[in-house]
């Protein structure tokens, strides 16, 4: 009988250490971190969980120049009228072709003079005389954009033809070719180069000073 009782009180024990230990357990404090959303963070002097601004990537920029600046394919006639427009100012056309290294040198000096005169009433005009084609006038507006050169840019309609240097009499078909405008629209002065001899640019700022006094 004894022996019974004693069983039982053992198995009572078992039982209830049992208990204690699933309990034990299931309370027992988490060794992992809490997560958090990714969006949250906790604030070391508070220690209070706040809101974490997400950063967005920047907008790709984008050249406005390169999207403002377009070159205008004319025939002469059209040429004349874009002279037109501006009837009332000073007009300096630079002819120039992307395969014309002095060309290219000598739009510095196109650069100066707008930065000199605009304010004057001298209106530049860039005029290509080369194959109009997508290729060429992607290298074109490279060069010309390059160089700050963003000024109203026209392509003559033939190219580089003999046709196109006769229509625009260009001395000799030589390049760099400059042409000054009076405020009627009337040209007053060429400026020719060839394989000896450059332009002046200094006796070109004068012409222009003195044009620019009428």
């Amino acid at each position: 009988m004894d022996i019974l009782k004693r069983h039982e009180r053992n198995l009572l024990l078992t039982g209830i250490l049992s208990l204690f230990v699933l309990i034990g357990c299931n309370d027992a404090p988490s060794t992992e971190s809490p997560k958090k959303s990714p969006t949250v963070e906790t604030d070391k002097k508070t220690g209070t969980d706040k809101p974490v601004k997400t950063q967005t990537e920047n907008p790709v920029k984008t050249n406005s120049e390169a999207e403002t600046l377009t070159i205008t394919i004319v025939t002469p006639e059209q040429f004349q009228k874009e002279l037109e427009k501006h009837k009332g100012k000073v007009i300096f056309v630079d002819f120039w072709a992307t395969w014309c290294i002095n060309c290219i040198k000598g739009m510095k000096e196109t650069v100066e003079l707008s930065k000199a005169y605009k304010k004057d009433g001298l209106v530049i005009l860039m005029m290509c005389l080369d194959e109009n084609s997508e290729g060429v006038m992607k290298r074109a507006k490279k060069i010309l954009l390059k160089r700050k050169c963003l000024f109203t840019s026209l392509m003559a309609k033939d190219g580089s033809e003999d046709k196109t240097f006769q229509d625009y009499k260009i001395e000799g078909d030589a390049l760099p070719h400059y042409k000054l405008y009076d405020r009627e629209g009337k040209l007053i002065q060429t400026f020719i180069s060839d394989e000896e001899t450059a332009i002046d640019h200094e006796a070109v700022k004068k012409k222009i000073e003195e044009a620019l006094k009428k």
